[in-house]
């Protein structure tokens, strides 16, 4: 008989948990609502690094949404990166067959310089030192098998990384 009175309630509370999501948290002040992303810098020998991470990066804040990308002049902040590392390494190496003694598994390593400043006042809002990525690939990895994929999957770590920076907070990889 209690179970009873009690069923609509403890339905309504089930349906309450059945909205939309939670907004995102915000970690930015409330000022900062726009964002611009020129080209990071590079200073390893890969050519072209810079440009695809830095387009990367305005795709991933457009996939997000919170804050507007919009040019430099117009922006409450800047994001500004560099690109300090490229570090491919052999892993493991064929031991027979046609291949024997030629490399399998490489890692691929992108380390970047990030810092968010706000445009009007000049204060640094985040900076993070030594940001990296590392993927394998090769015939042995079993997922990324080219040294362009495994570039694309550093790139796609390092932009959600710098977007979350800006947008929660300090980011730690899980």
């Amino acid at each position: 008989r209690v179970m009873k009175r009690q069923a609509p309630l403890l339905a309504l509370l089930l349906l309450a948990g059945c909205g939309p999501a939670a907004p995102k948290v915000r970690y930015l002040p409330e000022r900062i609502v726009s964002v611009a992303v020129p080209t990071f810098s590079n200073q390893t020998v890969v050519p072209g690094l810079e440009e695809k991470l830095t387009t990367r990066t305005i795709e991933e804040y457009l996939r997000d949404g919170r804050v507007r990308v919009v040019p430099e002049n117009q922006a409450d902040a800047v994001l500004r990166g560099v690109v300090t590392r490229y570090s491919l390494e052999p892993l493991s190496y064929h031991a027979s067959g046609a291949n024997a003694g030629a490399v399998s598994e490489y890692s691929l390593r992108i380390r970047v310089d990030l810092t968010l400043r706000e445009r009007a006042g000049g204060q640094d809002l985040w900076t993070v030192r030594d940001l990296e990525e590392e993927t394998r690939y090769g015939t042995e990895s079993g997922f990324v098998s080219t040294e362009d994929q495994a570039r694309a999957r550093v790139r796609e770590y390092l932009a959600r990384a710098a977007v979350k920076q800006t947008v929660e907070g300090p980011y730690t990889r899980k």
